[in-house]
Order: C-alpha cells, then sequence, then structure tokens
C-alpha cells in the first residue's frame, strides 16, 4: 500500500530522472538501492513502486517505510516479518481499513507476487545495539523472500552506515550464514544530479535557472551541494529569499546558508537521532579540528571509531546524558546520521569539502568567543575555511568582544589574525583594533593567491602598527593608502607587491635585488632604509 499524498508531495520536491525499470530487470531476488545522504533513496522508492504499479506484471509492490517500525516499542523485542510488516502499516495506512490491507499484503506475499520495499533499512538498525541484532533484523525481513521464491525484495540504505564495502555485502548476505548468495543481489548506488538535472528542477519548480545558477555560483562550494537532491531542495527553498536579498543589494553571507542547511538535515532526521542534535553539530566541529590537526581528509573506521570513543571519555559531561545506550549504537548512529559518508572500503570523510571547511570554520569560531585560544594551535586552514570564519564573525559581532578576543588570538597565533586581517579588508569590514602582526619566516604567496589566479589582495586605508615581517614572503598584494608604523621589513621578501600611496614611519626596510616591488608615491617618515 502506498501513502498517494505522500508520493504527489515527494514528486513535486524531487524530480530525479532514473533508469526506467521494467519486470525483465528484476531477475535478482535482493536489491540494494544505496547512497549518500540525500540522494533521494526514499524518492526513488517511491518511484519504483509506482511504475511496478502501473507495468503489466505478477509483481506486486509493497512500500514499506521502516521509520514507523523503528519508532515502535518492538524494536527492543525478538524480531517477527509478520510484526514488522504489521507496524509499518498501522502506523502509515490511513485511507484503507487496516485488518484488511494486512491481510491483503499476506495473501500477496504468499502467493509469490510481491516485490517489497524496506524503505530506510537504516532506520531501523541504527538503534540495535549490536551487530548480532542487525544480522537478526535483517534476516528476518528476507523471509519474505525466502518463505516463496518468486517474492522479491528492495532495501534501501545509506552508504556509509556500513563500515566497509565488505561489511556492507557481508550484512545483507546474512554474514554467509544463510542460503542467500552473492547472484541473488543486485545492488544500485544514486549518484548526484548533472547540472542539466539541476536546470530542469529548476524550470519545474518555476525558479529562473539564470537566477539561481548565478546565485549558487557566486556563494563559496554551493554548486556542489546542489548536486545532491536534498541540498537542493533546501537551497532552492532559499532562493527566492536570497534573490530579493541580491536585488536589494544585501551581502550574502553563505554562513546563514550552511547552518540553516545543517538544521533543517538534523531535523530532517528526527527520530533517528540517538545522539542528540544539539550535540551532532559540536561532534562534527570537533572532528573537522581533529582531521585538520592531523592533515587529514579522510579517516578509516577503525580511526574514527577510536576518535570517537577518546572523544566521549574526555567529556564526560556528554557521555553522562548516553549512560543508558551502548556505544556501539551511538556510533552507528554517528556514521548514520550525521555529515560524514563512506565513499568507498572503509574509509570515512565529510559529505561535502565544504561541510568539512565550514564546520571547521564554526569550530574555530566558537573557540575565540569562548576565548579557547589553545584551540588554534593547528596549520593555516584553506582560504574557503577562514572565508566561512569571517562570514561567522560578521554575522555574530555584537556577541563577542571582538578587541578583547583578537587581542588575545595575535599574541597565541598572529598569522591567524593577519589571514582574518586580509580577508576582512578585502570584504571592506573593519576590524576597528591595530594589532600587532607578528609573522616571521611566514609565506604569504600561496595563501593569498587562491588556486591558479594571478588576482591580488587589495588593503586600503589600514594601519600595521609595530609589525614584525621580517624574513616573511609577501606576493600579489596591493597595499593602497596603509600606514606602516614601526614596522620591520628586515630581510623580507616582497615579490609582485604594490605599494600605492603608503606611508612608513619609523620603519625599517631592507631592499635586495631578490625584491621585485612597485613604490608609487610613498612617503618615508624617520625610517630606516638598508640595502
Amino acid at each position: 500500500q502506498i501513502e498517494t499524498n505522500k508520493i504527489e508531495n515527494e514528486l513535486k520536491d524531487l524530480e530525479k530522472q532514473i533508469n526506467d525499470y521494467s519486470s525483465e530487470k528484476y531477475t535478482s531476488r535482493f536489491f540494494a538501492l544505496l547512497g549518500d545522504s540525500g540522494m533521494g533513496k526514499t524518492w526513488s522508492c517511491m518511484k519504483v513502486a509506482m511504475e511496478l504499479y502501473d507495468e503489466n506484471t505478477t509483481l506486486r509492490p509493497i512500500y514499506l517505510d521502516l521509520r514507523h517500525f523503528a519508532a515502535s516499542e518492538l524494536i527492543e523485542k525478538d524480531f517477527d516479518w509478520k510484526e514488522i510488516i504489521k507496524i509499518v502499516i498501522n502506523s502509515s495506512v490511513h485511507t484503507y481499513k487496516k485488518e484488511a490491507s494486512i491481510a491483503i499484503v499476506f495473501d500477496i506475499i504468499k502467493s509469490g507476487k510481491a516485490f517489497v520495499i524496506f524503505d530506510g533499512l537504516d532506520e531501523v538498525t541504527v538503534h540495535l545495539k549490536d551487530d548480532r541484532r542487525v544480522n537478526k533484523f535483517i534476516k528476518e525481513l528476507k523471509e519474505v523472500a525466502l518463505l516463496n521464491k518468486n517474492n522479491k525484495i528492495l532495501f534501501s540504505c545509506r552508504t556509509h552506515y556500513f563500515r566497509s564495502i565488505k561489511e556492507q555485502f557481508s550484512v545483507l548476505r546474512g554474514q554467509d550464514r544463510d542460503s542467500t548468495q552473492n547472484n541473488d543481489f543486485t545492488s544500485l548506488e544514486l549518484l548526484p544530479f548533472s547540472w542539466e538535472q539541476i536546470e530542469e528542477y529548476c524550470k519545474k519548480q518555476k525558479i529562473k535557472f539564470k537566477v539561481f545558477n548565478d546565485i549558487v555560483k557566486s556563494i563559496h562550494n554551493l554548486e556542489e551541494m546542489a548536486q545532491r537532491p536534498y541540498s537542493l531542495k533546501l537551497i532552492t527553498l532559499q532562493i527566492r529569499k536570497l534573490e530579493c536579498l541580491v536585488s536589494a543589494g544585501e551581502i550574502v553571507n553563505s554562513s546563514d546558508i550552511y547552518l540553516n542547511i545543517i538544521d533543517e538535515s538534523l531535523n530532517r532526521d528526527d527520530g533517528k537521532h540517538t545522539l542528540s542534535k544539539v550535540h551532532k553539530p559540536l561532534i562534527m566541529r570537533e572532528l573537522a579540528a581533529y582531521m585538520w590537526k592531523q592533515g587529514l581528509v579522510e579517516l578509516e573506521y577503525p580511526d574514527l571509531d577510536e576518535w570517537f570513543s577518546n572523544w566521549l571519555n574526555k567529556n564526560q559531561h556528554i557521555s553522562n546524558e548516553y549512560i543508558n545506550e551502548s556505544r556501539e549504537k551511538l556510533k552507528s548512529d554517528l556514521r548514520g546520521a550525521t555529515f560524514i559518508i563512506r565513499p568507498h572500503s572503509n574509509i570515512f570523510r565529510f559529505s561535502h569539502t565544504s561541510l568539512y571547511e565550514f564546520f571547521l570554520a564554526w569550530y574555530l569560531f566558537e573557540s575565540l568567543k569562548k576565548e579557547n585560544i589553545q584551540n588554534f594551535n593547528m596549520n593555516i586552514p584553506s582560504n574557503e575555511t577562514m572565508e566561512f570564519f569571517v562570514m561567522l564573525l560578521i554575522r555574530d559581532t555584537c556577541n563577542i568582544n571582538i578587541s578583547k578576543c583578537f587581542n588575545s588570538l595575535v599574541e597565541y597565533n598572529s598569522s591567524f589574525v593577519f589571514e582574518i586581517y586580509l580577508i576582512m579588508n578585502s570584504l571592506k569590514y573593519e576590524l576597528n583594533f591595530n594589532p600587532k602582526f607578528n609573522i616571521v619566516n611566514k609565506c604569504y604567496s600561496e595563501r593569498i593567491i587562491s588556486g591558479k589566479t594571478v588576482k591580488s589582495i587589495i588593503i586600503e586605508d589600514s594601519t600595521f602598527y609595530d609589525s614584525n615581517f621580517s624574513n616573511a614572503t609577501l606576493q600579489n598584494i596591493i597595499f593602497k593608502n596603509v600606514t606602516f608604523e614601526k614596522c620591520n621589513f628586515l630581510n623580507t621578501i616582497i615579490k609582485a607587491v604594490v605599494f600605492k600611496n603608503c606611508t612608513f614611519k619609523k620603519s625599517t626596510i631592507r631592499y635586495s635585488e631578490e625584491n621585485s616591488c612597485i613604490f608609487d608615491t610613498i612617503t618615508y617618515d624617520n625610517c630606516t632604509l638598508l640595502t
């Protein structure tokens, strides 16, 4: 039985084009529809059910949303496939008599004409205490197909729920302890949208694609996120508001969009959380910081497992809130309902590079707010991460004492503040204080030039007071209307740097042939010039 209204709503939300399913293609007994978070697994399951219903085939589709069983008390008891189906039908069918519906479903299964779609396998297994109960649950569902060789089953599940591909197939096959063979299974993996599909989606949502295209590509890495159906939905829900802001000349802050996407994603997973929605962003921030400090973009599962266990041990006030939950259950929720995925084998990473960067920026911003300056003991993150950090800072300036926070940070890690200073200046945002930078031996060439571009960072109307740039490298920067007072440029390598209408007061400058800078309308006031 299919909830017609729900399908119609899903069809309006997601117009994903998938290959036509015909009865001739259903040669296997079991199918696994796998995909990352937000890839449209539920919609695709309903699409399969609808097409089978319309086809001239003996297979009768039975769509079952396992989230209904996950919310029931029977999840803690011994599993029985009949009871599982009863719970789901009783919780989801409203337009038919429940007992009649259950009887019809059981008759279809017994007659060998059933194509049973168990949507959201991980919605249940993430709540189970150990692997033994996971295997028992899946085995019980497979009994529907084993009862009659003509019945077929489709499971949908997030790819990253499993620790590895090996575990994925092992679990679905029942640890090779039942009669299921490799050739009994067909695995299907959902891929991201193409840009042509995104354009088609916008047209059906009556969104001007040029407007969508311009806005998405103007905000860091939204283009990548737009390729995932659910993320695309979230972005388009905000696109009209964004269009109004842009038309009104307002600055669109990418941090607002990402915070909304994170919040909506967590709300979407209501009912499957073991870790609370409050703790999950915190855990993701901490994980992003750990991975960056270790120089990692991916983690093998044993390392992820060890990190999470250590994190819980160090944060006993949080761990105590889950004293009645098993660690395995918490780890399953970490894998299946946060913002990390398993792209292959047993390797985990953030579902988007931009989310990795945003959570890291969020970690640094929260550290600054709480004056946990020691958390800045790391290599300077990517330029995109620093931009997110600045966006969060701009968004929340009224709630933090910027001058106090930055004065503390500049003493601990001056390079961070200098990087923030550069970005804020490029955004025409004033810090309202003049930090004393000490960036001895630091290189600001690759950090300032994004990728292969040669666009210069322009610093205007600033004052660098009592700052030390000795032995540093400065490249592709335009200093305009800047005053350098009591600054040290001793042995500083200056390449492709323009100083225009600048004043050097009581500063020490050593100029050598290695430097290639342009001095245009420069004022020297009581400076020491060395050659």
